[in-house]
């Protein structure tokens, strides 16, 4: 990300990626861990924002900053925004009203939260692909333990009982 015209960085960022040495990283996506949204290299061409629209530019979340108003969206209830990382990624969100509540100050790219993931050894603990063994393995275990299907649905109801290292007594009691 270098200006041509000048030969001179043309922010922070690229300076440390351009002119800092350093080993050359690059960010994976894979069949565990699939690229969800569409990060774009340059923003989209800049639509004139209706008057009704709410105006949302130079809001900040985490990384993020909101730059200008693309369209709505197809029932008109929201409108799609165009958002800039700090890295210099451009990505298309939508309900920046909620922006805040949703990723709570903590918002990037989808190419800076992979690298994050990759830096820190973070893997996706609940992968929609192994979702459905999980379950089935547990259900296996709690049968096994001499639990009916009944039962197990009423555990499955109850979010805050823990059954891990539990006898079926005890697991019965904590259902009554």
């Amino acid at each position: 990300m270098i200006d041509s015209a000048h030969g001179a960085p043309v922010d922070r960022q690229a300076l440390r990626v351009g002119f800092f040495p350093g080993e050359h990283f690059e960010v994976e996506f894979t069949e565990d861990r699939p690229k969800r949204r569409i990060t774009l290299d340059a923003p989209p061409r800049r639509p004139k924002r209706p008057k009704t629209a709410r105006d949302y530019t130079g809001l900040i979340n985490g990384r993020m900053t909101a730059l200008f108003w693309l369209k709505p969206t197809g029932n008109g209830q929201s409108s799609y925004w165009v958002v800039r990382c700090d890295c210099g990624k451009y990505e298309i969100r939508k309900k920046l009203g909620k922006w805040h509540k949703k990723h709570g100050g903590e918002d990037m790219c989808e190419v800076c939260e992979r690298e994050r993931e990759m830096l820190n050894g973070f893997s996706p603990k609940a992968s929609r692909r192994t979702q459905g063994e999980r379950l089935l393995r547990w259900v296996d275990e709690m049968r096994q333990l001499g639990l009916n299907d009944a039962e197990i649905t009423a555990i499955r109801c109850n979010d805050n009982l823990d059954t891990k290292g539990k006898t079926v007594e005890e697991i019965r009691q904590a259902l009554e």
